[in-house]
């Protein structure tokens, strides 16, 4: 499958150029207005691009022209074995018409459970229908994979790490959760507060770091924070991760978000958005907006063991075109956390709460019969 940005003026424009480069089989997996230029930005993709006719093959000696001939019969003696193998590997796409339908409505009852924003929904409904894939998983992780950008942090960051967020988030935890990681590798950790003023704030990340041995350092200003990251010592090859936490952020409060970016470019660290699950779809897609005003660029999402319905963080991250980095699914620091995979986001999309006879609920997983006929109608 081959990706192309298309820029121009207006939507129909940019549309046209999409035809003209991709043909009628291209599908829309992005669109975007630039405000500042006043153009349109739209990124598509073709599983396979019109060809213009092959020119003439080169005459070649009759030598190599017994040697090809030999080469198509042997071919042509293993050619059932090649095909049972690749049918084996590949599933068979012989759903008729009537069935595929039936799955696209599926799909479509799938993002309305999930909560999606009406552009998001329709924009994967669209690549979904657009895929010639009949395994429900593989075309959903495909479309993922085209639709969010995903990479993890690594165990030792280049740069200092900054948690930041709003209330609630579960900043000081993954904080933790990060320099636990960079310790059970191997690596040394630091842990930086700069939230002095929440009460309680300073004495949970003080026991979260006793239990891994360490001790808290503290920061009360843009300056002093650079001054103590510059005083941190590295040992040789194996630099130390350097976490830091930081105090809840109203995003819709001018000074709050002015303080933030003292403390971002006073040090030159990467800032990391930390959004839990469950909230409002409107209301994480504004928040994430406006961290990424900040030029905050990866996101990590807390609360999935609590979350059914995805379609809030999926519209956040469509909204703000932020890079998923990493998840957790646990408030204890011992049970770490996972990192984003389109397939790992796949298998949870397709997790849907169904009721047994006796009315409890279960999770019933559509890779299971690799179709959406237990979605339920909403």
């Amino acid at each position: 499958m081959r990706i192309q940005t298309f820029i121009a003026p207006n939507m129909a424009d940019a549309m046209e150029q999409v035809r003209i480069a991709m043909g009628d089989d291209a599908i829309i997996i992005a669109t975007q207005e630039d405000k500042t230029t006043n153009t349109v930005e739209v990124r598509a993709a073709v599983e396979r691009l019109s060809q213009k006719a092959p020119p003439p093959a080169p005459s070649v000696p009759e030598k190599n022209n017994r040697f090809m001939q030999d080469l198509k019969s042997e071919l042509a003696q293993h050619a059932p074995q090649i095909r049972a193998h690749l049918d084996a590997q590949e599933p068979a796409q012989n759903r008729s018409p009537e069935q595929r339908a039936e799955q696209d409505r599926a799909m479509k009852r799938l993002l309305t459970f999930h909560g999606c924003s009406q552009k998001l929904g329709t924009a994967l409904l669209s690549a979904y229908t657009s895929i010639k894939e009949d395994n429900v998983q593989e075309a959903l992780t495909r479309i993922i994979e085209l639709r969010f950008p995903m990479e993890p942090l690594p165990v030792v960051p280049t740069k200092p790490v900054m948690l930041v967020g709003p209330a609630g988030a579960g900043k000081t935890v993954m904080a933790a959760k990060l320099a636990a990681r960079a310790i059970l590798s191997g690596a040394d950790a630091y842990l930086i507060t700069t939230d002095l003023e929440t009460s309680g704030a300073l004495e949970k990340i003080t026991r979260l770091a006793e239990v891994m041995g360490r001790t808290v350092i503290t920061a009360e200003s843009p300056a002093d924070l650079q001054a103590r990251i510059g005083t941190l010592p590295q040992s040789g090859d194996q630099p130390a991760a350097i976490i830091i936490d930081t105090p809840a952020v109203n995003p819709y409060d001018a000074e709050d978000m002015k303080r933030l970016a003292a403390y971002v470019y006073a040090s030159n660290v990467e800032p990391v958005l930390v959004l839990a699950a469950g909230g409002d779809r409107n209301e994480m897609s504004d928040q994430a907006e406006a961290f990424s005003a900040c030029g905050i660029e990866r996101v990590m999402i807390t609360r999935l063991d609590a979350t059914r319905r995805l379609g809030s963080v999926l519209s956040a991250i469509d909204a703000s075109m932020m890079t998923l980095s990493h998840f957790s699914d646990s408030a204890y620091v011992g049970r770490g956390f996972e990192r984003f995979t389109p397939e790992e986001l796949a298998r949870r999309l397709l997790r849907v709460p169904q009721r047994t006879p006796d009315h409890q609920p279960y999770y019933a997983n559509a890779t299971a019969q690799n179709n959406l006929s237990h979605i339920p109608q909403q």
